[in-house]
């Protein structure tokens, strides 16, 4: 005999990450966790959250946009909207999507398509500071490299794209960018301060690779021009970028690289402190602030009667 009454909970967006009451760093990841992804390998994206203290991970799902897996080379989070954007660019354009919940049954987190852009290899993301808009930066381009990488600005509500300016180069071939082609391990990022101050993790590229430098920089978002701060990362490329702000300080910077490394990063002369590894193949990160009382939301309960 069934009973009389049956109560099913429903939460909007249950255990949906953006809008968790903590202060997470969130991180993409390109799965199977195997390292560098080589040209042609199959890889898929997926979500884990980070501990700053020691760089461990853990896994939120496998990210699907309609039933399919898909790629992603980076992620930002809105904290007006608590939203997670996340971006796809590779050498045939570049996809923008919402990442919307979490399917506690099937562990798998629902992407949505929100538009699509001709831009090819975007593979750095951040939010605004008014949170409007995103800030997104390119791998150089040519059949060698040869052209830096640019700034742009992405409206997720009108769906447009706005070109800012060139990174620019160190030399006439040395060009900067976010990246070089469309070989993801080696995009960088982006990501502002509490002083709306925008870093970077960018690469200058030779025309055969052989003296290529990973370095942190500074990007001006009026021209997207980027400034390389200190000597070059010891390990190559850092592909993750998020800072936290500190309760009674600036913050901290963190950083991580595909094969799994986690670091303290000094933004004065772009030095890295180790603090753990997690061996996820990581390739963008992300902060998302605690929420506020006003954003809290109501959850959604219903009751049915048989």
């Amino acid at each position: 005999m069934r009973s009389k009454w049956t109560f099913l909970f429903i939460a909007l967006f249950l255990l949906s990450f953006p809008i968790q009451g903590r202060a997470t760093v969130y991180m993409i990841s390109y799965e199977p966790n195997w390292g560098a992804p080589a040209a042609g390998d199959a890889h898929w994206a997926a979500l884990y959250t980070v501990n700053i203290s020691n760089g461990a991970a853990t896994k939120v799902g496998n990210i699907e946009c309609q039933g399919n897996q898909i790629v992603l080379t980076d992620i930002a989070f809105s904290p007006d909207t608590r939203k997670l954007y996340a971006i796809n660019g590779d050498d045939s354009g570049t996809q923008l999507y919402t990442l919307d919940y979490l399917n506690p049954v099937s562990g798998v987190v629902k992407a949505t398509l929100l538009c699509s852009f001709d831009v090819i290899d975007l593979q750095g993301l951040a939010m605004s500071p008014e949170g409007e808009y995103l800030y997104a930066g390119s791998g150089t381009t040519g059949t060698a490299g040869e052209t830096p990488g640019d700034l742009y600005l992405i409206y997720p509500l009108e769906a447009k794209i706005s070109l800012v300016g060139s990174l620019g180069s160190l030399s006439s071939t040395q060009p900067i960018g976010m990246g070089y082609g469309n070989s993801y391990v080696f995009g960088g990022d982006l990501e502002l301060d509490s002083n709306k101050i925008m870093y970077g993790s960018v690469s200058t590229a030779t025309a055969d690779h052989s003296a290529d430098i990973f370095s942190f920089s500074t990007l001006d978002p009026g021209t997207g021009k980027a400034t390389l701060i200190g000597n070059a990362f010891d390990n190559g490329a850092i592909t993750g970028l998020a800072f936290v702000p500190g309760s009674y300080s600036p913050g901290i910077m963190y950083a991580c690289d595909y094969s799994g490394a986690f670091y303290q990063l000094n933004t004065e002369d772009g030095s890295l402190v180790f603090l753990g590894s997690n061996a996820v193949c990581q390739v963008g990160m992300t902060y998302a602030p605690p929420v506020t009382d006003a954003q809290v939301p109501a959850h959604v309960f219903m009751m049915l009667l048989d």
